[in-house]
């Protein structure tokens, strides 16, 4: 999966690809050159010891797996959880299997969170370290919910730079077994403001990490709200119904203020799953853990300068429908990236 990882272009070049440790330099540390050319370097937060540099295009900030060593795979493993009955707390140990299949993990992509690092630590945009080009530049948002608090786990490491804030509260935040993860409930929501660069995209992801509970509702994880009423330029939700606590639909709705139109896959309730939502040229698909599992043409979209929000949506100018769970790795791409990419994000 290395390979894939490199072969997926940044947008504005292509990530450095290493022959040999002395091809990975960063001031007075010498790193490691990876399997399929992507150089790490020494990072004591990762259990391996080795994080990507700030130039290995997908693989930017994310740690190296423990069991790969100097030669390694593209994702950084999740252990995927069965939750507690609260819907608040997602174990860190291995419990119920995510995937189409069920397997026993789903992979998360980590970031780093330390934002006067430079190439030894990945952060994007980074410049010096390591020669090649920063990450991918259509990365608007990036949110990891790390560092320890609300302040650092609400920096945004997307080339917009700046911080999410929070309405009308911030949400707790919860060490798992690669990092930090925001735990949302009643009343709590963050927001990131608007601007020219989240407005008139042309395509666009949304994409997350999320666990929720079983409760009968139909929640919303991220979202664009439209207008002073109930409009949406778009929303990522799910649906659990009574029936069927252990089941819950995805859904992906765009739309310009008047009509909207959805996508929806399902998967499991208490169990961490990677959402994915594409939009471009008219056309709404959702991704459930890097697979594509529905797609449909969309209406017009229309865009204006409400903020995006994680963990609730608004309407009528009240914050609603609130996360019962955990949100983490979010991410706004303004561009629609391809069956292949999202499979990287989703550690597939």
């Amino acid at each position: 999966m290395v390979g894939l990882g490199l072969a997926l272009l940044t947008g504005c070049g292509s990530p450095y690809v290493c022959s040999e440790p002395s091809d990975c330099i960063d001031g007075d540390v010498v790193g490691v050159c990876q399997g399929g050319g992507a150089c790490s370097f020494p990072d004591p937060l990762c259990e391996s010891g080795q994080r990507y540099g700030g130039h290995s295009g997908s693989l930017a900030g994310m740690c190296v797996p423990p069991e790969a060593g100097a030669e390694t795979t593209a994702t950084t493993l999740r252990e995927s959880s069965s939750g507690s009955s609260d819907g608040l707390t997602a174990p860190d140990a291995a419990g119920s299997g995510t995937g189409t299949e069920g397997d026993a993990t789903a992979s998360l992509l980590t970031a780093t969170t330390d934002s006067t690092s430079t190439g030894t630590t990945g952060v994007v945009g980074a410049t010096d370290g390591s020669t090649g080009d920063p990450i991918d530049p259509s990365l608007l948002l990036w949110l990891t919910f790390e560092g320890g608090s609300i302040d650092t786990a609400l920096v945004n490491y997307g080339i917009l730079g700046g911080a999410a804030g929070c309405d009308p509260e911030c949400p707790d935040l919860q060490d798992d077994l690669f990092g930090g993860a925001a735990v949302f409930g009643a009343g709590k929501c963050a927001t990131f403001p608007s601007s020219p660069e989240l407005i008139d995209l042309a395509g666009f992801t949304v994409a997350a990490w999320i666990w929720r509970d079983t409760t009968a509702v139909k929640p919303t994880f991220l979202s664009k709200p439209l207008g002073l009423a109930e409009g949406n330029t778009w929303e990522f939700y799910s649906d659990v119904k009574a029936a069927t606590p252990d089941v819950t639909a995805i859904v992906a709705l765009v739309g310009d203020g008047v009509g909207h139109v959805t996508a929806q896959g399902t998967t499991s309730t208490e169990s961490w799953r990677h959402a994915a939502m594409v939009w471009e040229a008219g056309n709404v698909a959702v991704y459930i853990d890097g697979v594509s599992v529905a797609s449909t043409p969309a209406v017009a979209i229309a865009w204006d300068d409400n903020h995006v929000r994680i963990g609730c949506d608004v309407d009528n100018g009240t914050p609603y429908a609130y996360w019962p769970g955990l949100v983490d790795d979010v991410r706004i791409y303004a561009r629609a990236l391809d069956g292949a990419e999202i499979s990287v994000l989703a550690g597939n």
